[in-house]
């Protein structure tokens, strides 16, 4: 049965984990978090592991009912700091499909996951990153529409939604993401 009440919450970013705090910090953190009414699940990223101290740790510390939203905005971000043009949104190439090699890492993570607990994880959240330092939208809506027909061509045992984040509207945006329109 589908759980429709209740909130998904984007707690991580108050995760002690997220500010290289200890585990027993995390573990409590979890604890009061799964004390919260109203909770039905968490929106978490994934970089290797949906949780720094890994995916075990996570479902071992938070209610068997709750469900997840994956999104993949850290390690998106982590690796544009690294190379900008890195993104399914991407002109070059090489750095689209390095994106779309970690959404298959995202894919088999999804996939175990459900296969293991069914209906665990609910949805993914992709971004159309990045725009930033390419002014040829054309190009940039071209490379992600390449890269949304592989990635949606998958099994996907969750939904796929886009988290729009940022666009290029101002002279400097903090993502600087494809526009809606």
């Amino acid at each position: 049965m589908k759980n429709n009440t209740g909130y998904i919450i984007g707690a991580y970013p108050c995760a002690p984990s997220f500010h290289q705090k200890s585990e027993e910090e995390e573990t409590e953190f979890w604890r009061q978090l799964s004390d919260t009414p109203d909770i039905r699940g968490l929106e978490q990223p994934c970089l290797e592991h949906l949780h720094p101290l890994g995916d075990e740790w996570l479902l071992r510390h938070t209610p068997g009912n709750w469900q997840i939203v994956v999104t993949a905005i850290m390690e998106t971000m982590r690796r544009r700091s690294e190379n900008g043009g890195f993104g399914l949104a991407s002109s070059d190439e090489e750095q689209r499909k390095a994106c779309v090699e970690y959404y298959r890492h995202l894919y088999q993570k999804i996939n175990k996951l459900n296969a293991k607990t069914p209906g665990k994880v609910i949805a993914l959240e992709l971004h159309a990153a990045p725009l930033a330092g390419n002014p040829n939208v054309a190009q940039a809506t071209d490379a992600f529409a390449r890269s949304l027909k592989e990635i949606a061509n998958w099994d996907w045992s969750c939904d796929l939604v886009l988290e729009h984040c940022d666009a290029m509207t101002g002279p400097a945006p903090r993502k600087g993401f494809l526009p809606l329109v």
